[in-house]
């Protein structure tokens, strides 16, 4: 997919954190709470469907001073014109977040 969007979502810690595949690194709040507001996270979703926040999991493969490599899975909510859910799918997919400092300023959808 390739699209870039440039937030400002700060991180702390980075410079010395050296994050490994299955740890939770000291920036692992503020990744999640960007994720969950990350809009066109719905580019991974299958049937047009809504994010399900609650089961939003993400697991950050590789790290260094520009970027962080991260595998994300959640449900999609598939609902009727009547607001009713009639499906929930399972999503995943692969982020690149640009970071520049302590900031991420942009991602791109692999």
């Amino acid at each position: 997919m390739g699209e870039s969007i440039m937030p400002g979502y700060g991180l702390r810690n980075i410079q010395n954190t050296v994050l490994v595949k299955g740890e939770l690194p000291a920036m692992y709040e503020v990744i999640d709470k960007y994720l969950k507001s990350f809009r066109e996270i719905a580019h991974l979703t299958t049937e047009n469907g809504w994010v399900d926040n609650a089961t939003l999991k993400f697991e950050i493969l590789e790290q260094d001073e520009k970027k962080a490599l991260v595998e994300l899975n959640f449900e999609e909510i598939v609902m009727s014109a009547s607001g009713c859910t009639i499906n929930r799918v399972e999503c995943w997919g692969k982020v690149e977040l640009q970071l520049e400092g302590q900031k991420v300023v942009g991602v791109t959808i692999l």
